[in-house]
């Protein structure tokens, strides 16, 4: 009886300090209003998303009477990634710090409105008749319809396409990530699955999860600097990079058009295209951000990069008819070396009648790269998309010793003009409440971008017909990219609506008690003219009204999962050869 006695103790010690270690309702609230006080001082969407998608950000009220029930810190994380999410907007998450992942070995995509099955990993399955198969729908998990699970987990993520968003809430189905669903370390050891074979047959199928990480449960215990009192805190932190850093991250890119001095890196780093913690890590969906293209290429098809280690992309040329076809896939925009891209150009203007570019499941990257490629693709040069921004006072400052460093060491007077000329606006737009700075370019001086001359003064661009690939998950610089070619009538669009992530993103802290993160958008993409769409206000923004094809064709039918996209590659390959031979 001692013994037993001893052991309900020590138990009843250990839930009593486990209960210790959950944060307190006023430092849950501290916390959330930290996120909020970011939103406010950073985030540059919040009079879109009012007008846009019916969301007030700045209205904390519900908000903070549901964290003040919430029972845990899971609950309170919960609440906050619905927060978060309510923007929808591909840039913005809120991001526990855990590293907790589990699979099933397999992914799932929507196809015609069913979660099929699209993805095996050999190594879970290396049978040649594993238990699940490419094809399958899953029609339930542990019971529960995968619908209300998908809407579940999409309440959690804030995409801003609305069909995007279902996918990716389709893909965690089967790959758990907590760092984006608070809860998603609460499974059993085996989950149990009823599934629809393409024979018309339905078997229930108990497969195992493979479990890494550890699930990131409670943020206590942590003492109240102001016992009993619900005020703020701390207030909004810095971003994790420092302009420094993100300025010389922007120099690093290999570029012929001229460069500004080392002193201007930090007055355009605002402007330079980081890849977003919200769009950069599903490589739980096939093919995202993957080098080979997510269907197979005709059977006449010739490879020519995208073998190498460091390859960055996917190129070759395959046949139709009498003509040859080039193929060039972007799986994502990092910088690239130029030099490869433009043997590639140059192969395919002197071989090719038109060309392809992929940039189907690119989830972005850097701005600057994007209109690097776009540059190669313009032999008359091109009108550039522009940028407004929500600075911040340390924006200002480095600045105005920008502009100091230019006028010491020998700026131009066109550097030192436009030094100004952008000091000018983000003070202007510093001044106001939530102000916005006017649209600026890119990466240079103009949105002119002129044509592309290597260091010998040759020109080198494609100037045959453009097929731009895009779907739900082209985003962030691969919207823009898409954006570029359109707006300049360079390309035809072909495939479905981008992701509509348009804007500049950064990352900061935002909960000094529960560690957490937010990233969120620093600036809006500007495009040339307004889009009118029966979904959103008639605007020129690229956020969440991406960028429209010029013909549809969706990629996500259950003929192009079981025949590897054959339909689809014959409908862009025609829809090329018909630009082709159109009449000039």
């Amino acid at each position: 009886m001692r013994r037993i006695l001893s052991i309900s103790l020590l138990f009843g010690l250990f839930f009593a300090a486990t209960a210790q270690a959950q944060l307190s309702t006023e430092q849950r609230v501290a916390d959330f209003q930290e996120i909020a006080a970011v939103v406010s001082k950073h985030y540059a969407f919040v009079e879109w998303k009012r007008e846009a998608v019916r969301f007030n950000a700045l209205d904390l009220a519900p908000w903070l009477e549901r964290i003040r029930k919430a029972k845990d810190d899971l609950d309170f994380w919960e609440i906050c990634a619905q927060y978060v999410a309510s923007f929808q907007d591909s840039h913005s998450a809120f991001l526990l710090p855990s590293d907790y992942f589990a699979t099933l070995g397999f992914s799932t995509d929507l196809y015609e409105g069913k979660v099929l099955v699209d993805q095996i990993d050999p190594d879970t399955f290396p049978e040649k008749d594993p238990p699940i198969r490419v094809g399958d729908e899953i029609i339930s998990i542990d019971g529960k319809a995968v619908q209300d699970l998908i809407n579940g987990i999409a309440a959690q993520l804030g995409d801003g396409n609305p069909r995007g968003r279902q996918r990716i809430a389709a893909a965690l189905l089967t790959n758990h990530q907590q760092s984006y669903v608070p809860r998603a370390h609460e499974i059993g050891e085996k989950a149990s699955l009823l599934i629809h074979r393409d024979d018309g047959s339905t078997a229930t199928v108990e497969l195992p999860w493979a479990v890494f990480g550890s699930p990131y449960k409670q943020a206590g215990p942590v003492p109240n600097p102001l016992s009993g009192s619900s005020a703020l805190l701390s207030s909004a932190s810095l971003p994790a990079a420092s302009p420094s850093e993100v300025g010389a991250a922007a120099a690093n890119g290999s570029r012929v058009r001229p460069r500004w001095p080392s002193y201007m890196n930090t007055a355009r780093q605002r402007q330079q295209f980081r890849r977003a913690m919200g769009t950069g890590g599903r490589k739980f969906l096939a093919g995202y951000a993957e080098l080979h293209p997510v269907f197979n290429l005709p059977d006449s098809f010739v490879q020519r990069l995208g073998r190498g280690r460091f390859d960055d992309f996917f190129t070759g040329t395959f046949d139709a008819g009498d003509l040859k076809i080039g193929y060039l896939r972007v799986p994502s925009f990092e910088f690239f070396s130029t030099t490869a891209v433009q043997k590639e150009i140059t192969y395919f203007e002197a071989n090719t009648a038109g060309l392809v570019v992929d940039v189907m499941r690119n989830p972005g990257g850097y701005g600057c790269a994007a209109e690097d490629l776009a540059q190669l693709l313009h032999p008359q040069g091109f009108h550039s998309l522009a940028i407004a921004l929500r600075v911040s006072w340390y924006d200002i400052l480095n600045l105005r010793q920008n502009l100091q460093d230019a006028e010491d060491f020998g700026g131009t007077e066109a550097e030192i003009a436009e030094l100004r000329t952008i000091l000018t606006s983000f003070e202007e737009a510093f001044a106001k409440s939530r102000g916005l700075t006017n649209p600026l370019p890119l990466c240079s001086a103009s949105q002119d971008i002129p044509p592309f001359t290597n260091s010998n003064g040759t020109l080198v661009a494609y100037s045959k017909p453009i097929l731009v690939l895009t779907d739900d998950f082209t985003a962030s610089a691969g919207d823009l990219f898409a954006a570029m070619l359109q707006d300049s009538g360079r390309a035809k669009l072909y495939g479905t609506r981008t992701a509509g992530a348009g804007g500049a993103v950064t990352s900061f802290n935002a909960g000094q008690y529960g560690e957490t993160g937010i990233s969120l958008a620093i600036g809006i993409l500007v495009r040339k003219d307004q889009l009118v769409t029966m979904e959103y206000p008639a605007s020129n923004y690229i956020e969440n009204i991406g960028v429209r094809p010029d013909v549809t064709d969706d990629y996500q039918t259950v003929d192009n999962l079981v025949n590897l996209g054959k339909k689809f590659v014959e409908g862009f390959t025609a829809k090329l050869v018909e630009m082709i031979k159109a009449p000039k």
